[in-house]
């Protein structure tokens, strides 16, 4: 089975991947805060998807199922477009999972150390800033 962020968002743009990644850690994140553990649901499959895409936009080789998909949209690759560009999702998940649940994450460490301090988001995206807002 592949990683969450292996699905077909990943083959469009990696960009649009970590839009996504980082709204489910803001839920997750929220449904943390009213005492709901989303964050490990399915295995910590969250973690999964940000370990891929960090891995990914690191520069690194990552699997990839050209065939996966759903309502017959499918790519070839893992699309290089926007390659190595980072939104401020970052520490939200590093925090949370290395931090608070002591798991490994070592290609999300490897994003937050370049991001670090995270600044604002792009376009309003994300909150931004989860040095100051979710740094434990």
């Amino acid at each position: 089975m592949l990683p969450l962020a292996s699905w077909r968002r990943a083959g469009a743009r990696p960009r649009p991947a970590q839009l996504i990644l980082g709204s489910l850690a803001e839920i997750c994140q929220t449904g943390w805060i009213q005492g709901l553990d989303l964050y490990g649901a399915s295995g910590s499959l969250l973690l999964s998807g940000y370990e891929y895409t960090a891995k990914y936009n690191l520069g690194n080789t990552v699997p990839y199922d050209a065939a996966f998909g759903r309502c017959n949209w499918h790519w070839s690759a893992v699309s290089s477009d926007g390659r190595g560009t980072f939104r401020p999702i970052y520490e939200i998940a590093y925090n949370h999972y290395v931090k608070r649940a002591g798991k490994a994450a070592p290609y999300t460490a490897q994003v937050v150390g370049r991001l670090r301090p995270e600044g604002a988001a792009a376009q309003c995206d994300h909150p931004g800033f989860g040095t100051l807002l979710f740094s434990l």
